[in-house]
């Protein structure tokens, strides 16, 4: 608990830091993460099809095996960003 806890000492101050300088923090800290998990539910199959191909590619490996989530994850993230930035212009009436 001790070491969870100076990581987030330390990502706080990392962020106070980028903020100060005026450089935003790009990277997610442990203690972020925490507090939001959102990110994390991207890689997680959204049917049957998505958890039959993450399941054959742990299984079967090979050269794709390892690209097959974050592939899925970076997907995820574009249609979850699509929607929020669909649903922001159509509240500002545009």
């Amino acid at each position: 608990m001790e070491k969870f806890t100076e990581s987030a000492v330390a990502g706080g101050k990392i962020k106070e830091l980028g903020s100060a300088s005026g450089w935003g923090s790009i990277g997610m800290t442990l203690w972020d993460w925490t507090k939001d998990q959102t990110g994390l539910g991207y890689f997680l199959p959204d049917d049957k099809k998505e958890s039959a191909v993450v399941g054959g590619s742990m299984l079967f490996g090979g050269p794709i095996g390892p690209v097959v989530d974050p592939g899925m994850a970076f997907e995820h993230a574009w249609k979850k960003g699509s929607e929020k930035d669909a649903a922001a212009a159509q509240q500002s009436g545009g």
